[in-house]
């Protein structure tokens, strides 16, 4: 490019030094064009394809800050600061111009001393001469020898290419360049687009979702558009504990998929993230929130007055408490966390509220349960939570029934005599209290000589009270519900020793039948008390003679029992000397070994039998002491040598038997097999001892069953002889003798 015509070499360079200014600026701007795109494609590619965090994004910022810094600095700010006076301009020229050869900068040189009237050695007319010449080539001299306009080209290329970037991308998709300005240069949370849309689908407010502690929670993650084939859960509790799970499809692979995690029993704070092919939910925090707790609950049962039963509370431990219709059931308590409401439900259709205090800590309310049902006690709280386990009662509201009356006889079997002492156990059940307990009897029948009872010419014969000893009433003022008691009724109450069984005197006689029953009253109020019955006890009273027949057949059977099993422990203990060793080489000893296993567990088997036999025996020896037919003294030594000795041989000495014949079954050593054969000659001794004493104990027996024989004969003979002798002696004086009462002298 040439100058404009008449320039001075000043204008020139002042032209040029804006030229220069100009190609500094343009240099300074393209360089930090390309760096700002550069930094703009890089930072897309990276963001768009990593969705980085906001601090990464903040570092790769201010990395480019710092860069397009240092480049303004060197390509801009340093250059303008750079003082291009006329003579470098006029070298910079020279440079461009070869054929000024340095006349250029000589001319501003001379220029300026003329200007300054100084021209020194030099003469001023050459001086003078020089300048001229240089204005006559200033109109000919090029500004691009002094400046590198292809490099100002260059650069300006580049400023207009990163403008048409720019501008393209802005014209194909704004939108994606509108994001990227606010992601990467204004740090904006807001995520790129994504093909596969997860959200969580849960009840969350800004993010936040509370449930109660301790409960299981379900999360739920919706995807839409393209549904990955996992979704991910990344979980962070609050103290540090991080993880990540995969998630269950729920849905199928299309549109709309749902994917599923549960957290059992929540215990803290956690925050949730979901993760699936380009997919990322939004954080959701899950915050635990107390559920409220009962303390202090008192349940009081206000029985009706028909009852006559004070107010009680319902004992923690109840789940199941029964109460009578018209009981009103008062509830008081309180709760560790403000409340919105308490309330009772009761069955499925009945609600009822609870009345709460100012504070709303505490509530009270009643409830009158008309049927049986399940109640369950609740509260809500502020957050509208519930107890974690709200309390439960079974209600059941009973009507009140008559009492249940059961008595059992102890030591007396179905035959007695009429001296004998009648033991048992009385056992009273009522719903809500005893107030009476009775005892009744009944004689029937006739006796064997034929005499009937008194009343027998009734149509029925009546009961009438009787007195049981240790029979007691029970205590109205504490409602007894559960009456046990043992009570004995002794016949001689009614019969007397001295007069004999066959006196007609005693009301209770050999042939007659007695019955027992008892009878217990409750405190129903509204009309009348209901009244329990025992079932009836009959016994039949035969003479001692038949007692001790039947009590020595039952000896008889006991002792025959009881030597079968002795026959059994000798066989036994003699296999048990001569049979092989079970871990002998013979190969008859697993044969050996499964016989003794089975002796064991018939040793077992036989354990049971003494036992019952033992239980059997002690059952005749309670009829003899009860029936007055033995002597207590007597009673007491054949306890001791039959019953006792059977009930320790099957407590301790058959079951030890067995255990050491299943450690030599097993083990097979010679000392085992002694120590068992020793057991078992023990076990044959002392059942050797007890079926002596029975048979002792019997033929004591027999010995009393014919004195009584003999004495019955002799009142027999007596009779008919007294008998004889008024009958003579009517016939000989018209009317019988007297003989005062007196038996006749016996022949």
């Amino acid at each position: 490019m040439s100058g404009s015509p008449g320039r001075t070499p000043a204008q020139l360079f002042a032209h040029l030094r804006g030229r220069a200014r100009t190609g500094i600026w343009i240099e300074g701007l393209a360089v930090f064009a390309v760096a700002a795109v550069t930094f703009m494609l890089v930072s897309f590619a990276l963001d768009r394809t990593l969705r980085l965090e906001q601090v990464y994004r903040g570092c790769m910022l201010g990395i480019f800050l710092v860069i397009a810094w240092v480049l303004v600095l060197r390509r801009l700010v340093r250059p303008m600061r750079i003082q291009l006076d006329d003579d470098e301009m006029a070298l910079a020229m020279e440079r461009g111009e070869r054929g000024l050869s340095q006349s250029l900068i000589s001319a501003v040189q001379f220029e300026r001393s003329l200007a300054r009237g100084h021209a020194g050695a030099e003469s001023q007319e050459l001086m003078q001469t020089v300048v001229d010449d240089v204005r006559t080539k200033v109109d000919r001299l090029r500004d691009g020898a002094a400046l590198d306009l292809g490099r100002v080209r260059r650069f300006g290329a580049a400023m207009l290419g990163c403008l048409a970037v720019t501008g393209t991308w802005a014209a194909l998709d704004s939108g994606s360049l509108i994001l990227w300005a606010k992601r990467n240069l204004f740090m904006s949370t807001e995520d790129w687009p994504r093909a596969s849309l997860l959200s969580f689908a849960v009840d969350a407010n800004g993010g936040v979702m509370r449930v109660p502690e301790g409960n299981d929670v379900m999360i739920e993650v919706a995807a839409n558009g393209v549904v990955p084939e996992q979704v991910f859960i990344d979980y962070e509790y609050a103290d540090g504990t991080t993880g990540r799970e995969p998630m269950a499809m729920s849905g199928g692979e299309q549109s709309g998929a749902r994917f599923t995690w549960l957290l059992e029993s929540l215990i803290s704070n956690v925050t949730l993230r979901a993760h699936g092919g380009d997919g990322l939910t939004a954080p959701l925090r899950i915050e635990l929130v107390k559920r409220p707790m009962l303390e202090g609950l008192v349940i009081t049962r206000n029985y009706p007055k028909y009852t006559q039963l004070e107010p009680d509370a319902v004992k923690a431990s109840e789940g199941d408490i029964k109460i009578p219709a018209g009981t009103k059931l008062t509830f008081r308590g309180r709760s560790t966390k403000g409340l919105g409401k308490a309330f009772l439900t009761y069955g499925r259709d009945i609600k009822q509220a609870f009345t709460l205090d100012g504070a709303a800590l505490q509530f009270e309310g009643s409830f009158e349960p008309k049927e049986s049902g399940v109640l369950t006690l609740d509260v809500e709280d502020v957050d509208g939570l519930g107890t974690n386990k709200p309390p439960k009662l079974f209600v059941r509201v009973a009507p009140d029934r008559a009492p249940a009356v059961e008595f059992k006889t102890a030591g007396i079997g179905s035959m007695i005599v009429y001296k004998a002492l009648i033991p048992g156990m009385l056992r009273i059940r009522d719903d809500f209290g005893i107030t009476k307990v009775a005892s009744k009897l009944r004689i029937s029948g006739v006796a064997e000589d034929g005499t009937p009872p008194a009343g027998a010419d009734k149509k029925e014969v009546p009961w009438e009270d009787v007195a049981f000893e240790d029979m007691r009433q029970p205590d109205t003022r504490e409602a007894e519900t559960q009456y046990e008691q043992r009570v004995v009724f002794d016949l001689l109450s009614r019969n007397n020793l001295q007069l004999g069984p066959l006196n007609p005197k005693n009301p209770i006689r050999p042939g007659m039948l007695l019955s027992i029953k008892f009878e217990a009253v409750d405190n129903f109020a509204p009309g009348e008390p209901h009244t329990g019955n025992s079932d009836v006890l009959t016994l039949r009273v035969v003479s001692e003679e038949k007692l001790m027949e039947d009590l020595h057949r039952r000896q008889a059977e006991r002792r025959s029992e009881l030597m079968r099993i002795l026959e059994k422990e000798k066989g036994y203990k003699l296999e048990l000397e001569e049979i092989i060793s079970p871990t002998d080489s013979d190969p008859r000893a697993k044969q050996a070994a499964w016989r003794i296993q089975a002796i064991a567990r018939d040793q077992r088997a036989l354990q049971k039998q003494v036992q019952h036999l033992g239980d059997a025996y002690r059952q005749i020896l309670d009829e003899y002491q009860n029936n007055r037919i033995l002597n207590p003294s007597q009673i007491a030594g054949q306890r001791r040598a039959i019953q006792h000795p059977l009930e320790k041989l099957a407590k301790d000495t058959f079951l030890t038997s067995a255990q050491e014949v299943e450690d030599f079954a097993r083990i097979g050593s010679k000392d085992l097999r002694s120590v068992a054969v020793a057991t078992y000659g023990e076990i044959i001794q002392v059942l050797e001892e007890v079926i002596s004493n029975m048979r002792h104990l019997e033929s004591v027996a027999g010995v009393l069953e014919g004195v009584r024989k003999t004495r019955d004969a002799e009142l027999r003979i007596e009779k008919e002889a007294q008998k004889l002798l008024e009958k003579e002696d009517t016939s000989a004086r018209g009317k019988p003798k007297s003989t005062g009462g007196k038996p006749p002298e016996k022949k």
